[in-house]
C-alpha cells in the first residue's frame, strides 16, 4: 500500500497538478483580497478552502509514504504551515498560504534542470550565443530609440520593435526612416537568422529528445529510494541494463548510472523505459556525486571497471575500490544505522590485497572479467556446450535462469534430495545451492551441491534454476561435430617435439585471459597433461606468457593464426580442441578487426579439421558473426562483456550466485561442471526421476541435457545438437544423450564428447 502511494505522489502528473493548484490558490488569495462584493468574496473563500483541503489530503498521503515522520517534517514544514486553517477573525493571516510559492519554485527548479542539462552539453557555444543575443537586444533598443525617436515613442516601443524583428526576422510595422535606423534593423534581422535560430534549434532539440525519451524527464533524483546505482561505464553496462530490463522483478526499478561520459550512450536496442533510467555524467568516486545519486537510499550498487576515460587498469581498479569503500561507509553513517545494500564490484586485475579491502568493507561479490572468461573457456574445452547452457541461464527472457528463494515453512525439514523431487514436481525448478542463515538473519555458509541428506530449515535460501512463465524453451541449434584425439593423453616425455604432437589443445590469439586459461588446464586433472600450443603474432612471447615458461607441455608459436601454414605447424589437423581468443597481442587493431580475424581463423580450421571442437571469443556479438561461426562448427561462442554483464544483472536478483559460479568454474574446488554420458540405469527414465536417482547414487545434480531432439520438433537431423536446460519433468533421457552435471568427483573421468 505504501509503495503504491509513494508511486502516486512522486508521479510527474501529480507534481504538475500540485503546481497548478499552487498557482490557483495564490490567484484565489489575490482575487479575494481585492473583491469588494461580500457574495463574491464568500465564493472565492470557499474555493480557497476546497483547494486547501486538497493540499491537506496530499500532505497526509506524503506523511503515510514517508520513511520517517522526522524526514517528512523536515521536507514539508513550510507546506504544513501554509495549510493551517484560520478563522474569519484572523483572515489576514491567510497570507502565509503564499509560502506555497516556495514549493512551486522548487518544482520549477527541478524541471528546469532537465532543460539545463540539455543546454549544458555545449556550454561554451550556448554562453556565446546568449551573450550575443543580449548585446543585440540592448543595441537594438538603444539604437532604435536614438535613430527613430519620432516613431519610437519610448523604451517600450523600442523593446517591442527589437524583439519582434529578432524573432520574426523581419521589421515590425514601424519602418525605419533614417540610415542609422535601417542599419540597426538589418543587424537585428541578421541576428534573428543566425543567433536566435541557434537558440530556437537548441529548444527544438530538447523537445524532440524529450518526446523520444532521450532525456530523463520523469526520474527525480531527490525522491529516489530502493533504486539501483551503476557506477562506471563499459560494454558490460549495456548487458546489465538489458538483463535488468528483461526481468519482470527488476524491470520497474529505477536505475541511476554515474560515469564521466561525454554524452549519453545510444541505448535504443535496450528494451527499457527511459523515465526509469537517469545518467549522471560525473565522477562517481566523489562523495558529493554519490550523495547526489542517493546511494545512501539505494537497494543495489554495481561498480564497473570504468572505461569512460582513458586511464590505466590500476587507476580504474583504485577508483572502483575507493567508490566501494565510500558507499559502504555512507550506508553505515551516523543516524543511518547499517542499511543493507548489495554491492557488486568488477575489477580488471584482482589480487589478495584488493579482495581483502573489499570484503572487509562488506562488498558481497567481486568479479574479474578475464578470470571468469578464462575459467569458462577452460571448462568448455572439457565440456563442450557449457557456454550454451550458461548463456541461457544468464540471459533474461531466453529460457531458464538463476533465482534465489527462501525455504518456505511447509518445506522445512526436507532433505536436499527430497527438495530436488518436490521443487521439480511442484515448481519446475532445480535447487543447486543452499545458503544457511545466521541467527541475525544474515547470509551464512553457501554450500553448492549439498549432500543428499542435508536438512533444510525454514528461512534458509536456495539458489535454483527456474523457468519464467514467458520464457522460450530450448537453446539454439548447434551443428554436430565428432570428437578428435584420444580420450585421455598418455604419459608424455618431459618436452615432446612440436612436430610430434597429437590430441593437444591449440590457443589462437593472446589476451589477459590466455595465461589464466593455461593455468586452469594445468590445475584440472582432465587436462593437466594435455599439451597446449599458443599461436600469437609477436616474435617473442608476451610478458604474461613467461609465467608459464617453465611448463614443458606449453609451446609458443609466433605467427598469424589465420595462416594455413602456421596452423599446420601447430598441427591443428590432429589436435583435440581449439580456443580462439580475441587477439590483443598487437594494439593497432579495432575490435571489429579482431572479431573478423577470429572468424577467419575458425573458417580456416574448419577446412583443415572439420571434427575439431572449437570455442571462440568475440568482443561484440551479432547475428552474422554467430552464423559464420556456427557454419565453422564452433560449438561455444563467448562474449566477455556480455557474459559478465548478464552475470551481474542476475546476481542483483540472486545474491550468492557469483560465489556459486566461482566455485563451479574454478579448478580444484569442491564442485565443478562436467559433461557425462547418460548412465545405463537412467536411459529411458523421465528427467524428474533421473534427477533424484542420480543425486542419490552419484551425488551429482543434472543441470541440462545435450540431445538431438527438442520439444515440439519430433523429426530432427541427428547431426544437430540441442541444449535443454531444466527439461520438462517427463522428458525421457536417451542413451545417446549427454548430461551437464554439477559434481564433486575430482577423479578426472573424461568428459563425453
Amino acid at each position: 500500500m505504501r509503495s503504491a502511494i509513494r508511486k502516486f505522489i512522486h508521479h510527474p502528473v501529480t507534481d504538475a497538478v500540485v503546481a497548478l493548484l499552487i498557482v490557483a490558490s495564490v490567484g484565489l488569495i489575490v482575487l479575494e483580497s481585492r473583491a469588494t462584493e461580500p457574495e463574491r468574496r464568500q465564493w472565492l473563500g470557499l474555493a480557497g478552502q476546497v483547494v486547501n483541503l486538497i493540499f491537506i489530503v496530499e500532505l497526509a498521503l506524503r506523511s503515510v509514504a514517508a520513511r520517517s515522520q522526522r524526514e517528512f517534517l523536515r521536507d514539508f514544514w513550510v507546506d504544513i504551515v501554509s495549510v493551517l486553517p484560520f478563522s474569519s477573525s484572523f483572515r489576514a493571516l491567510r497570507i502565509v498560504r503564499l509560502l506555497r510559492l516556495v514549493r512551486l519554485g522548487y518544482y520549477l527548479a527541478r524541471r528546469g534542470r532537465r532543460f539545463m542539462s540539455a543546454v549544458s552539453r555545449n556550454p561554451a557555444e550556448n554562453s556565446v550565443v546568449t551573450t550575443a543575443l543580449a548585446v543585440v537586444l540592448v543595441f537594438g533598443v538603444v539604437g532604435m530609440r536614438i535613430a527613430e525617436e519620432p516613431e519610437v515613442k519610448g523604451i517600450g516601443d523600442a523593446v517591442w520593435f527589437t524583439l519582434f524583428t529578432l524573432m520574426g526576422a523581419q521589421p515590425a510595422p514601424i519602418v525605419p526612416e533614417t540610415l542609422l535606423g535601417r542599419v540597426v534593423c538589418m543587424v537585428i534581422i541578421l541576428s534573428g537568422f543566425t543567433l536566435f535560430a541557434f537558440l530556437t534549434g537548441t529548444v527544438s532539440a530538447f523537445m524532440v529528445e524529450r518526446m523520444r525519451g532521450g532525456l530523463d524527464v520523469h526520474l527525480d533524483l531527490e525522491t529516489l529510494r530502493d533504486h539501483y546505482v551503476i557506477c562506471g561505464w563499459n560494454r558490460a553496462a549495456v548487458s546489465i541494463l538489458r538483463g535488468l530490463r528483461g526481468n519482470a522483478e527488476t524491470r520497474p526499478v529505477p536505475i541511476v548510472v554515474a560515469a564521466e561520459l561525454e554524452e549519453e550512450p545510444d541505448l535504443h536496442d535496450v528494451d527499457m523505459r527511459r523515465e526509469s533510467v537517469c545518467f549522471v555524467r560525473d565522477d562517481f568516486s566523489s562523495t558529493e556525486v554519490l550523495r547526489r545519486i542517493r546511494v545512501d537510499h539505494a537497494r543495489r550498487a554495481i561498480l564497473l571497471a570504468d572505461k569512460s576515460k582513458p586511464r590505466s587498469d590500476q587507476d580504474r581498479d583504485a577508483r572502483t575500490i575507493l567508490a566501494a569503500l565510500t558507499i559502504e561507509k555512507m550506508r553505515s553513517g551516523p543516524g543511518l544505522g547499517h542499511t543493507p545494500i548489495y554491492t557488486c564490484v568488477e575489477l580488471l586485475r584482482r589480487d589478495a590485497y584488493k579482495t581483502r579491502l573489499l570484503e572487509q568493507a562488506g562488498v558481497e561479490d567481486i568479479i574479474e572479467t578475464d578470470e571468469y572468461m578464462a575459467n569458462l573457456i577452460a571448462h568448455t574445452v572439457r565440456a563442450y556446450g557449457l557456454a550454451q547452457v550458461l548463456t541461457e541461464l544468464l540471459t533474461s527472457g531466453t529460457g531458464s535462469e538463476f533465482v534465489r528463494r527462501a525455504v518456505p515453512s511447509a518445506r522445512a525439514g526436507l532433505t536436499f534430495v527430497e527438495a530436488l523431487r518436490v521443487w521439480k514436481a511442484e515448481s519446475n525448478e532445480i535447487p543447486l545451492a543452499w545458503i544457511r542463515k545466521t541467527e541475525t538473519g544474515a547470509d551464512g555458509e553457501c554450500v553448492v551441491n549439498p549432500a543428499p541428506g542435508q536438512v533444510l530449515a525454514a528461512g534458509d535460501d536456495l539458489i535454483l534454476v527456474s523457468i519464467p512463465c514467458d520464457a522460450t524453451r530450448g537453446g539454439p541449434p548447434i551443428r554436430s561435430v565428432l570428437t578428435s584425439g584420444s580420450a585421455r593423453t598418455a604419459a608424455l616425455p618431459e618436452r615432446p617435439a612440436l612436430d610430434s604432437l597429437s590430441g593437444h589443445i591449440v590457443i589462437c590469439g593472446w589476451n589477459r585471459a590466455a595465461p589464466k586459461i593455461i593455468r586452469q588446464f594445468r590445475e584440472n586433472t582432465q587436462t593437466r597433461r594435455v599439451p597446449v600450443v599458443v599461436i600469437a603474432e609477436p616474435a617473442k612471447p608476451p610478458e604474461e606468457y613467461r609465467v608459464d615458461a617453465t611448463d614443458p607441455l606449453t609451446f609458443y608459436l609466433s605467427g598469424d593464426s589465420t595462416s594455413i601454414a602456421v596452423l599446420e605447424q601447430a598441427r591443428v589437423g590432429v589436435a583435440r580442441a581449439a580456443v580462439l581468443l580475441a587477439d590483443k597481442s598487437l594494439p593497432d587493431r579495432s575490435d571489429q578487426d579482431r572479431d573478423a580475424r577470429t572468424i577467419l581463423t575458425a573458417l580456416t580450421i574448419e577446412k583443415m579439421n572439420p571434427a575439431l571442437q572449437t570455442c571462440a571469443e568475440l568482443l561484440a556479438r551479432d547475428e552474422e558473426k554467430v552464423q559464420l561461426l556456427q557454419l565453422s562448427n564452433v560449438e561455444d561462442i563467448v562474449v566477455a562483456d556480455e557474459y559478465v554483464g548478464n552475470l551481474i544483472a542476475q546476481a542483483t536478483r540472486a545474491n550468492g550466485l557469483v560465489h556459486v559460479l566461482d566455485e563451479l568454474l574454478t579448478s580444484n574446488t569442491d564442485n565443478e561442471f562436467r559433461k557425462i554420458a547418460v548412465p545405463d540405469d537412467l536411459a529411458g527414465v523421465p528427467f524428474a526421476e533421473a534427477l533424484v536417482r542420480h543425486k542419490q547414487r552419484r551425488d551429482e545434480i543434472i543441470l541440462a541435457i545435450e540431445s538431438t531432439t527438442a520439444p515440439g520438433l519430433p523429426d530432427l537431423d541427428s547431426a544437430r545438437r540441442y541444449y535443454l536446460v531444466n527439461p520438462p519433468a517427463t522428458w525421457p533421457l536417451r542413451a545417446e544423450d549427454r548430461l551437464f552435471v554439477i559434481t564433486r568427483d575430482q577423479s578426472g573421468t573424461e568428459v563425453a564428447g
